[in-house]
């Protein structure tokens, strides 16, 4: 996506003065993330609208981030952490442990910058998501799913964390996430059943014959959302990156939803085999 964006700017600059970056008086941040109800720790990430394309490690920071419950008006300050990504990539993390989540509640997230400028988010939260029953072959890697979802569906995968076999030991480990929302069954109460086979996926995915690979990890993921979970799939790649597009934010641009979201350990985590190197 990133490439068909800059190969665009490329064509349409034969004839103009390439200006990598407009005037902005209409964004002020960009933020991302989700609310989640089942989760005991919440995260955001927000960052102002730079003039630049990497970040460069701030000197401090001077943003301030509220969790806003609608119906009550209270207000959480959210705490703030910095990422470091890559050597000149930086991200300001947003997170609170104390905020209570509620099925069906709006929220507003509200970031303002020490300029008085800011931007905001808001968004409504999904009914609770039980947890479905799941039946799963370790020697096959086929599995069947059975569950209700009160909300909309967006998210049913199986994520993997697997190794190759080669001689004389293993290949580095690896996260292999395979999705199965179009596989799936949804009847009109919300009920929703499916059945899949990765025994050969995950061996066509680290490049081996099936079977020559062992599996330190098996989770599935269920996840249901709101009202206001992106749709970007009928978007073409150079809309999608527009800011105006697929964003709940108000002067800024980004995503932030509210989303039930279910992790079922199949295997627990366990050590990986040393690597051939």
């Amino acid at each position: 996506m990133f490439g068909v964006m800059c190969c665009s700017l490329l064509l349409n600059s034969c004839d103009n003065t390439f200006e990598p970056f407009q005037e902005n008086d209409q964004y002020n941040f960009s933020m991302y993330g989700t609310l989640d109800l089942h989760a005991d720790t919440q995260w955001v990430r927000v960052m102002p609208i730079q003039q630049s394309l990497l970040q460069e490690r701030p000197e401090s920071n001077e943003v301030t981030v509220t969790l806003i419950q609608e119906s009550t008006g209270e207000e959480i300050e959210m705490h703030d952490s910095l990422f470091q990504f890559a050597t000149d990539a930086f991200a300001w993390n947003y997170w609170d442990i104390n905020a209570d989540i509620n099925e069906g509640e709006r929220y507003t997230v509200k970031a303002k910058g020490e300029n008085g400028m800011g931007s905001s988010a808001t968004l409504t939260i999904p009914s609770n998501l039980d947890i479905p029953d799941v039946e799963y072959s370790e020697n096959t890697e086929e599995a069947t799913v059975e569950g209700v979802a009160r909300d909309s569906l967006v998210v049913l995968e199986a994520r993997y964390l697997a190794q190759a076999l080669v001689f004389p030991g293993c290949a580095p480990e690896r996260e292999i996430v395979i999705s199965h929302l179009s596989q799936t069954d949804i009847d009109p109460d919300g009920s929703y059943y499916l059945e899949f086979d990765n025994y050969r996926i995950i061996a066509s995915r680290l490049g081996v014959t099936a079977g020559n690979y062992i599996i330190n990890r098996r989770q599935l993921v269920v996840i249901t959302a709101s009202d206001g979970w992106p749709d970007i799939g009928d978007l073409t790649d150079e809309n999608v990156v527009l800011p105006e597009v697929g964003t709940n934010v108000e002067n800024g641009t980004g995503q932030i939803a509210g989303i039930a979201k279910r992790v079922i350990e199949i295997t627990p985590r366990r050590a990986p085999c040393e690597s051939e190197r």
